[in-house]
């Protein structure tokens, strides 16, 4: 699948499932002053890259992981040796590249800024690759990667390419409105192979929101939870095997069913189909194998099992896509309440009011829309005093404050504590200003869920004594 190449795009974590790729290329480093020890950049795995039929293109992404916790080398030089690609592809390069024969040498600034261990940071290199009109179906080649500098040792890696590959495109899930808490709800998964090979095995991955629990466990699915413990998200990855021709429609012979707990709100199910050798996105999830039956395909309209079978697939065209979500709303509550509080503080003083947000519940609040889906928090101070800080989640807003609450995902027990820090002007001791929850984005934060049946506690006093 082909991926965006933003210039020097900080990366998540190394994905816990990879394709395999080919041994890495070891660059000397040159020679440098007695004691300094080179800080060493890595190329990261470079999952086997599936031409799709030209003149569609695909792209690997360069990334790279160090040793050093801040990095900025700017004399780095990269190679890309593309000569046993030559009887498959035809390849280009962005503007930091010269070609000479089979080989484009490279400029890079390799910036590294303070981030977490395990994370990679992005190249200015990309590389193009597009299959030959003539190229073989399932033809293999591959190419090298190797770098140097003399700020840093670079290791590189080689990495391979084949032609053709499936394309699992999933059809959209149904989406579902008023579920009983309690009921269970069976989403069918089916997809059709809009490749140009068999794909040798199929593997999906379901991700069921907070509020949904898988009803099924398959012996040849593997199980975990992301997420907090509070508010998790139960991950299922199923591997089935045997070949899926071209063309070929399926859906898993049992619907996905999915048990509606007390937690559920507006919940969703992502579902994402994948060839054998496809990269994953599963950072830090430790599944579990499950027991019981095996979960198996379905076809509904043959396709052609005559070609070599392909373990990676090509890039998507159009509107097809191997990752779908469904929404799945759920008929039940989520009380969302303030606390107020009261401050002491004469004239000339200042005084800071500590207040809070919470989620009574019984359902977690988990808002995909960025935010619009969250209560923020309107405070209004007392009459006749300054504002002179806030909380970091708060910003003014039309004469008032509002502020975000912790997350995005607020199980029920969630708590979020904010500050207002006064200076006392000329006010008066009683007077008051307000905390109450608003609902939308800001400047149109006027408007009230309707999961939220009790409105006492959605707004308090901020007392000056």
């Amino acid at each position: 699948m082909t991926s965006p190449h933003p210039v020097r795009r900080r990366l998540a974590a190394v994905p816990a499932v990879v394709a395999m790729v080919a041994a890495g290329l070891l660059t000397a480093a040159p020679a440098h002053a007695a004691g300094e020890a080179l800080p060493v950049v890595r190329l990261a795995k470079v999952p086997t890259l599936a031409l799709p039929a030209a003149p569609q293109t695909a792209q690997p992404y360069f990334s790279y992981t160090t040793n050093a916790s801040t990095l900025d080398v700017d004399d780095a030089v990269v190679t890309v040796d593309f000569g046993k690609l030559a009887d498959i592809a035809t390849v280009s390069f962005s503007g930091n590249c010269t070609v000479a024969g089979t080989v484009a040498t490279c400029s890079e600034w390799l910036d590294y800024g303070q981030v977490s261990d395990g994370e990679s940071f992005g190249s200015d290199t990309q590389m193009t690759v597009t299959a030959l009109p003539d190229a073989q179906l399932g033809a293999t080649g591959s190419y090298t990667v190797a770098g140097h500098s003399d700020e840093a040792t670079i290791v590189g890696r080689t990495a391979n390419v084949v032609v053709g590959g499936p394309a699992l495109a999933l059809r959209q899930p149904a989406e579902r409105t008023g579920l009983a808490v309690g009921s269970t709800v069976a989403e069918p998964v089916r997809f059709t192979n809009k490749g140009t090979l068999p794909a040798s095995a199929t593997e999906v991955v379901l991700q069921a929101s907070p509020g949904l629990d898988f009803a099924d466990h398959y012996a040849n699915c593997r199980y975990g939870t992301n997420g907090s413990a509070q508010a998790p998200t139960q991950v299922a990855v199923c591997r089935i095997p045997g070949p899926v021709g071209v063309g070929e429609s399926a859906r898993l012979a049992t619907p996905v069913r999915l048990q509606v707990t007390s937690a559920a709100l507006v919940t969703y199910l992502d579902v994402a189909t994948y060839a054998p050798g496809d990269e994953r996105y599963l950072d830090g999830v430790q599944l579990t194998p499950g027991t019981g039956k095996r979960l198996r395909l379905k076809v509904l309209e043959e396709g052609d099992t005559t070609l070599p079978a392909g373990d990676v697939s090509v890039p998507f065209t159009g509107n097809a896509s191997n990752y779908r979500i469904a929404t799945l709303k759920a008929d039940n509550t989520d009380d969302f309440g303030v606390t107020g509080a009261t401050a002491s503080g004469g004239q000339g003083a200042d005084t800071t009011f500590e207040f809070t947000a919470y989620s009574a519940g019984p359902a977690t609040l988990f808002d995909r829309s960025g935010g619009e889906g969250v209560p923020l928090v309107r405070v209004t101070p007392p009459p006749g005093t300054s504002v002179v800080s806030t909380s970091a989640n708060c910003h003014a807003d039309a004469g008032a404050y509002l502020c975000r609450l912790d997350s995005f995902v607020v199980p029920a027990g969630a708590t979020s504590h904010f500050s207002l820090t006064v200076h006392v002007n000329d006010a008066e001791p009683g007077a008051q200003g307000t905390v109450s929850l608003v609902y939308g984005p800001p400047g149109e934060a006027v408007y009230q869920f309707p999961y939220d049946k009790n409105s006492a506690n959605d707004s308090a006093a901020l007392i000056l004594q």
